[in-house]
């Protein structure tokens, strides 16, 4: 988000945090303030914490995704490829 548009919308504060897994970069968290200031050293902490649980729930599920996929594929090919009258 550029200044501009945070000054307009009032926002006087932002942390951000990369969504980083395994050096993928997966996008980036931000939380905004009103408040100048509103955010310190253990604010940054918490959200990077729960940033990083994030990161790894987000990678597990594109793991289970592409695992599902796969299945799909094979069951696919498996059917294309049976014989007449078996699939």
């Amino acid at each position: 988000m550029d200044a501009d548009v945070c000054l307009k919308l009032g926002v006087r504060d932002v942390i951000a945090v990369p969504v980083i897994h395994q050096d993928h970069w997966l996008g980036l968290i931000a939380v905004f303030s009103r408040q100048p200031y509103a955010f310190g050293a253990r604010d940054l902490d918490s959200v990077d914490s729960l940033v990083q649980g994030f990161a790894d729930r987000l990678f597990f599920a594109e793991i289970l995704r592409m695992h599902v996929l796969t299945k799909f594929k094979l069951n696919d090919l498996r059917a294309t490829n049976a014989p007449s009258g078996q699939n």
